[in-house]
């Protein structure tokens, strides 16, 4: 019997009908929801970081900042999740649980994605199971960082992009991009091409949807620009910064790149121009990429050094970056190179169940991957390839990886489905003694 019971017919019926249909998305999202309350119980409260201090200036300062100037350093939707829960619950312990309730829903969005574009149920049973119980997204639902928010609402876009037909649909997925957007900038390479698959077959759903995400996006990216200079999240100059300079050899990806912050602030610091203080993050973003571009143009063989190990680290199965975050760890220049002392790891058991899991679901993605043919897995492969592209020009990490991950985890349902489909066929094939 495969995965949920059901039959090799209702494998080909399509995910928009047929019975069993709401209590398959029932099942893999009850199972989601109990791994995440399970680590809302077991791991101790978060502690209060750069989000949760955005959260709370909106509800004390009713202003998005760090201090007394607006920022545009961080997409607003996550630290309005949070504010809007501080709001409602008054607790934080309820908010986290809100915050869960919303992670596990990535669970049913996969069932239907993963049935959608392989035409087996089973396959996105699978896939809606792997992420209900991967061990780092049962983790992060109880911590203050976007991930059990943003990998969720991901991949209810890409789910809403690949079913929209009419124009209702159409709009709906152009809302759902429009949040994806206000949550992580990064997806936007991953957001183009699927607007262009979409083009390719419904056009004019295609044109909803955009039209929809520029309605949604423009006013942040307006006031973004009014007060900081940019209509881009204003980290952007730092991160390609700190991946692409010498500081980042032989740190970056494997270290954690924000001990290397210091080193972009000084050279900010170093160049500042007489600036108003709002604007001072545009233009200081601006004086980043401009050392970026200039590192890139004489030093073009460490650039390719440095990006050729983002690709290769981007399928590493471990926690990126390797060391757990912590105050004591410092990063200093000795003879030209960058110093980490101070290493903080994290603990053995964590590393081992994570890179088991991880590893396995690689395995099963590529069994996937081999297996493709009459599948519809171009919306997938505009996904990965974008978002490949984009870490190896940053850096990767398990963090900013994870919409990469949960996408891969629709192979790895397909290729466990195949398995265990063949392994069915050759036991009812097996003659009875």
């Amino acid at each position: 019997m495969t995965m949920l019971g059901h039959s090799a017919h209702f494998d080909a019926a399509s995910p928009e009908g047929g019975p069993g249909r709401a209590s398959a998305l029932v099942a893999v999202f009850a199972v989601a929801l109990a791994f995440r309350l399970g680590a809302l119980w077991f791991f101790a409260p978060p502690e209060p970081n750069y989000n949760y201090r955005l959260a709370r200036g909106i509800l004390t300062a009713h202003t998005f900042a760090f201090g007394p100037e607006p920022t545009s350093y961080v997409e607003p939707l996550y630290p309005a999740f949070l504010a809007s829960g501080m709001f409602l619950f008054g607790s934080d312990r309820l908010v986290l649980l809100l915050q869960a309730i919303v992670s596990a829903s990535g669970a049913p969005a996969l069932l239907l994605i993963g049935w959608r574009l392989t035409g087996m149920r089973s396959a996105g049973a699978w896939a809606a199971m792997l992420y209900a119980a991967d061990p780092y997204f049962v983790r992060q639902a109880h911590s203050y960082i976007e991930v059990p928010v943003a990998v969720p609402l991901w991949l209810w876009t890409l789910e809403r992009l690949a079913a929209a037909r009419r124009t209702g649909q159409a709009v709906a997925a152009g809302v759902l991009s429009g949040l994806v957007l206000l949550t992580r900038a990064a997806l936007f390479p991953a957001l183009v091409g699927l607007f262009t698959v979409l083009y390719l077959r419904r056009g004019r759903a295609a044109l909803v949807v955009t039209a929809t995400t520029v309605l949604l996006v423009c006013p942040w990216a307006w006031r973004s620009l009014v007060y900081n200079d940019s209509p881009l999240p204003t980290r952007t100059g730092e991160n390609l910064f700190v991946s692409t300079s010498s500081y980042a050899v032989g740190v970056v990806p494997r270290y954690d790149a924000d001990l290397l912050i210091q080193f972009a602030t000084q050279r900010v610091e170093a160049r500042m121009p007489a600036a108003s203080g709002r604007q001072k993050e545009g233009i200081a973003d601006r004086l980043l990429m401009q050392e970026t571009l200039e590192f890139v143009r004489t030093h073009p063989g460490q650039t390719a050094l440095l990006k050729l190990q983002n690709a290769a680290w981007i399928f590493a199965p471990v926690v990126l970056p390797r060391n757990a975050k912590s105050p004591g760890t410092h990063a200093d220049v000795v003879n030209g190179r960058v110093e980490l002392t101070g290493l903080v790891w994290r603990p053995l058991g964590w590393e081992l169940t994570h890179a088991t899991f991880r590893a396995l679901v690689f395995v099963a993605a590529v069994l996937g991957l081999r297996n493709r043919r009459g599948i519809d897995d171009r919306w997938l492969l505009a996904v990965l390839g974008a978002e490949f592209v984009v870490y190896t020009v940053f850096f990767p990490t398990t963090r900013l990886l994870s919409s990469f991950s949960a996408v891969l985890m629709v192979y790895a349902g397909y290729g466990l489905a195949r398995h265990t489909s063949r392994q069915d066929s050759k036991m009812a094939a097996a003659p009875c003694l």
